[in-house]
């Protein structure tokens, strides 16, 4: 560093070029997708996912698939730098998936079953002769014990808890793992419960 009248200079590293390390994050109809502060290629892809699901209002970062200039998807394990490119404008696009499963795991999540009179054995993918049927495991829930609830269509306000009458907010863990339900948060849900004894071979409620 040197000094010439009442000016001070010092000579050392440049500023880093930040403008140049940013990231342009759109959707596949072109729209940009702001985000403060805004994405750089040292950002972790984890974290940018969270932060772009956050965005978009979507729940589940899952959904999220992030697409770089070449059309590969860009994975977790990857850094937004690789990603990128050397572009000087590096672009991310977003596309928002219907769910948190991506479509190459879809068969591992569907169960297939077989009537009792069929006995031919299944094929190898669950989809030859004696297959009467399917259903797709999304988790578990635990229900409360039984005390002899029996509402029907009682109106509540979908995610306020509080809207429940405190008799049957035990029910309330069952009710957010509904999938799709965050989507009318805010909005007039109705519930039903009925607690009662089921015998062998009848139904519940009204049958069919």
């Amino acid at each position: 560093g040197f000094q010439q009248g009442r000016s001070h200079f010092k000579l050392g590293r440049p500023f880093p070029r930040l403008v140049d390390s940013m990231l342009e994050i759109v959707g596949l109809n072109g729209a940009c997708v702001h985000l403060i502060p805004p994405a750089v290629q040292t950002d972790e892809v984890r974290d940018l996912r969270c932060r772009v699901a956050t965005a978009l209002g979507v729940a589940q970062p899952a959904r999220i698939t992030l697409l770089a200039a070449g059309g590969g998807e860009v994975n977790d394990c990857m850094t937004l730098q690789d990603a990128s490119g050397d572009g000087r404008h590096p672009v991310i696009t977003v596309a928002v998936m219907p769910c948190a499963v991506k479509p190459s795991d879809y068969e591992s999540y569907i169960v297939r079953y077989r009537s009792r009179e069929e006995s031919s054995p299944l094929t190898q993918s669950g989809m030859g002769t004696g297959c009467a049927g399917a259903y797709v495991n999304i988790g578990k829930v635990q229900f409360p014990e039984p005390t002899g609830i029996n509402i029907n269509m009682m109106p509540f306000v979908i995610g306020k808890k509080g809207s429940i009458p405190q008799e049957y907010q035990q029910y309330w863990p069952l009710i957010e793992q509904c999938r799709g339900l965050h989507r009318e948060n805010q909005q007039v849900g109705y519930l039903t419960i009925q607690e009662t004894l089921v015998e062998s071979g009848s139904s519940q409620r009204r049958p069919g």
